[in-house]
């Protein structure tokens, strides 16, 4: 049985495409990347936060608010996130 809290897979893609949407190779208005760090040092940084609970476990709204991740997720506190237009690097120590 799924947890209810886990995002399916084609919401997960939707929200990537979204963020990768962010970003591009060409146009000096958006950023070439976005990058995530939300380990030790950046525990406290609010956009790796809200990108974890909004890309891992589908918050939006005021869900985002809350800066805290729910015990279940400390395994995504490990983990380094790079978005490109085209491609994504996640690296899990």
């Amino acid at each position: 049985m799924m947890d209810a809290s886990v995002i399916d897979k084609n919401k997960f893609l939707n929200r990537l495409s979204s963020l990768q949407n962010l970003c591009s190779d060409h146009d000096n208005n958006y950023p070439s990347c976005l990058l995530f760090i939300p380990s030790s040092d950046g525990r406290y940084n609010k956009g790796s936060i809200l990108l974890l609970k909004y890309l891992f476990m589908g918050a939006i709204g005021k869900d985002l608010f809350d800066d805290t991740l729910d015990a279940s997720y400390d395994a995504l506190e490990e983990i380094v996130i790079l978005i490109k237009q085209t491609s994504v690097s996640i690296i899990y120590r």
